[in-house]
């Protein structure tokens, strides 16, 4: 069986595939894919062993009753309503969308992919799809069980298959005889989608799962690619049915979810999604998409009213993100600390990339009490310099390190901004309307974790301009743009992220 080191041979065919159906030399794209647990891990959805450790703490008669101590045997010692309320409860608890949902979401919108087939219980791929503005048709386990079910009949256009159930559904299936009596209902759906399309699988581990057993037993015809967690195979019997004569599959190495399909949606060229690159288009499209009453237009300003107002007030709350010093006009943080009193040093501060936080702190000062600074492992050694030099800047100013557990995660930026907002301000007598998050400075999940931390009510950002330099050259005249001028330019732009009347139609919607 081949083995593949990259996602270059799969974006290819993707791409084949989606060309195809638009000379119309196909009627439907050519691509299905299997996703199990693996996929929802890192948006904080517990794996089979995870379950089994929650099983062990909330029911420890039950756990002790389940003769092999695995998923599959410890739900089943479960009663119905204890196995659904478990599910939920988890399932609510972890409503964080990681970016395997969202790039697996791009696809769909992209027409790479035709079907997504999961077997896990989370909403995750709906959350990332509505998020993208992609509506798939949904079936469940209650629909494929139907004997009124056709695939062919029944599926035109995107669609997302819940092939164990949802965990807001009537039925789930995990127990061993609820798993070996639902595979069998799936053979049709199977061998429908197996005729145009080519598989891609990712999340199993392949122990245990009679409906990835099933998948494995199909011949492939336009091949199958499955995806393993690190350098690790699939277990069971899985790779004896993929390494049978004609064949075609291959596997997958050195990914975990998230890598796997952020890769893939770089590789076929899908854009950024709009919410992290221009939020304000972005809810500006979901506004467009709603009738609104009369009475919410009345009371609220519409976004493009609100931008109009330009620069904000001075806040005694400020957020900032802390880039890795980029040594131009000085070599290092400790240099540019230094020599702040020097005559040509604003023009050199300004040239380097903590020129940014510069005019974020000059604007607010005088106003500012309280500065929460958001740092990566990579910068952190670096905040005391920032620090020292923020509150030169800003005389009085308590300064805050938030620390990043990793900067490429959006979700782990929004929770650690929503953090200051929710427990870190309150303690310091500061309200939400009272602080603006500074988005300029960070990397693309850094401002998307930060944008979408301020989703709230009374929640202010502002950026900085990059359309007009801050200091013009050469650098040595020290021609640097004064305070006032950054404000009359107005080069900081402020605005709200949203009010009540946005956030309900952007999370009725997404």
């Amino acid at each position: 069986m081949r083995v593949l080191r990259g996602t270059g041979e799969i974006a290819t065919k993707l791409t084949a595939e989606r060309e195809a159906v638009r000379r119309r030399s196909k009627t439907q794209p050519g691509c299905a894919l299997v996703i199990g647990a693996g996929c929802s891990a890192s948006a904080g959805i517990p794996m089979a062993q995870g379950f089994v450790d929650l099983i062990e703490a909330r029911f420890d008669d039950d756990y002790k009753r389940a003769k092999v101590k695995d998923y599959i045997h410890c739900m089943g010692e479960l009663d119905d309503d204890d196995r659904q309320q478990l599910i939920r409860d988890v399932c609510a608890n972890a409503r964080k969308l990681n970016p395997a949902h969202i790039a697996m979401a791009q696809l769909l919108a992209g027409g790479f992919v035709r079907y997504i087939l999961t077997t896990n219980f989370d909403s995750l791929i709906l959350q990332a799809c509505n998020l993208l503005g992609v509506d798939p048709a949904v079936y469940d386990f209650t629909a494929l069980a139907s004997r009124h079910f056709s695939k062919d009949a029944m599926v035109d256009g995107p669609a997302v298959f819940y092939l164990h159930g949802q965990h807001s559904g009537v039925v789930q299936i995990n127990t061993e005889e609820e798993l070996a009596e639902n595979s069998p209902k799936l053979e049709h759906l199977f061998s429908s989608i197996n005729g145009p399309c080519f598989w891609i699988v990712a999340g199993f581990s392949g122990l245990n799962n009679p409906t990835i057993e099933r998948l494995s037993q199909l011949d492939f015809r336009h091949r199958l690619y499955w995806v393993t967690h690190g350098e690790s195979l699939p277990g069971g019997d899985v790779v004896k049915e993929l390494e049978k004569p004609g064949k075609k599959a291959a596997l997958v190495l050195g990914y975990d979810a998230d890598r796997f399909f952020f890769s893939l949606a770089q590789g076929v060229g899908c854009e950024t999604p709009k919410i992290f690159t221009d939020p304000r288009s972005y809810v500006d499209s979901l506004v467009e998409r709603v009738i609104l009453p009369d009475a919410w237009r009345s009371s609220a300003p519409s976004w493009r009213e609100e931008e109009t107002l330009g620069v904000l007030d001075p806040h005694p709350g400020l957020i900032l993100n802390l880039p890795r010093f980029n040594k131009k006009g000085y070599d290092s943080p400790e240099r540019l600390l230094a020599s702040r009193h020097h005559p040509d040093f604003r023009a050199r501060a300004l040239l380097s990339n903590w020129g940014p936080l510069i005019v974020a702190v000059e604007h607010h000062s005088g106003t500012l009490r309280e500065c929460w600074v958001v740092c990566s492992p990579q910068v952190l050694a670096d905040f005391p310099h920032a620090e020292a030099f923020i509150q030169d800047l800003a005389r009085g100013v308590n300064c805050h390190a938030v620390n990043l557990q990793d900067q490429n995660s959006i979700v782990n930026v929004q929770q650690r901004v929503k953090d200051i907002y929710d427990a870190l301000a309150p303690d310091r007598g500061l309200k939400p309307k009272q602080i603006v998050a500074d988005i300029t400075g960070g990397n693309s999940a850094m401002t998307g974790g930060m944008v979408l931390a301020t989703l709230e009510d009374e929640r202010a950002i502002e950026y900085l301009r990059q359309d007009v330099r801050l200091v013009e050259p050469p650098v040595a005249d020290g021609v640097a743009l004064t305070r006032q001028q950054i404000r009359e330019k107005q080069l900081l732009i402020g605005l709200r992220t949203s009010r009540a009347m946005v956030r309900d139609v952007a999370f009725s919607i997404g």
